[in-house]
Formats: structure tokens, C-alpha cells, sequence
């Protein structure tokens, strides 16, 4: 199972955006749908709530951002709440 489909998301698809390449009010989508605003402040980088921490780590496929929060969305309402039950 890939990492795409456990965390859709945290992870956007089709762009290896670095940390000199975003901007205030940049919007991004998630592999699950949903569309993260980057926010740049006095205090941070932020996507929506979550603080980068560390960013432009390199992997094999893209760049990582880790936040310092994890990110989880709202089950569909004729998905299972525990998928292997």
C-alpha cells in the first residue's frame, strides 16, 4: 500500500514545489482532494494549520515538508470508519 493511499492528505500529487518556491495564499491539492493555503507569516510557513518544521527534505520521488501536525480527513459517509473491520 503506498503512502499516497494511506495519507491522501498530506501528499500533492504532480508537484515538487521547494520552500523558495512558495508563496502567501498559494493553493495546493491534496491526492485525496482536498486544497491546502500556504500561508507565510512572521511565524512560519503554514499549509492551512500545519507548520513546516523542516523543509525540502529530498526522497527518491518528490520534496517532504514535514508539519508539525497530522493532518486526517472526514471518512466518506458510506465508508467504514476501520476499512480491515
Amino acid at each position: 500500500m503506498s503512502y499516497t493511499s494511506l495519507c491522501p492528505t498530506q501528499v500533492v500529487i504532480g508537484a515538487e514545489v521547494p520552500s523558495s518556491e512558495l508563496t502567501n495564499g498559494m493553493e495546493v491539492k491534496t491526492a485525496g482532494g482536498e486544497v491546502l493555503t500556504v500561508t507565510i507569516n512572521d511565524d512560519g510557513v503554514f499549509f492551512d494549520d500545519a507548520k513546516v518544521v523542516v523543509a525540502d527534505i529530498g526522497a527518491c520521488n518528490g520534496i517532504i515538508h514535514e508539519i508539525d501536525s497530522v493532518r486526517a480527513r472526514e471518512p466518506h459517509p458510506h465508508e467504514p470508519l476501520n476499512p480491515r473491520a
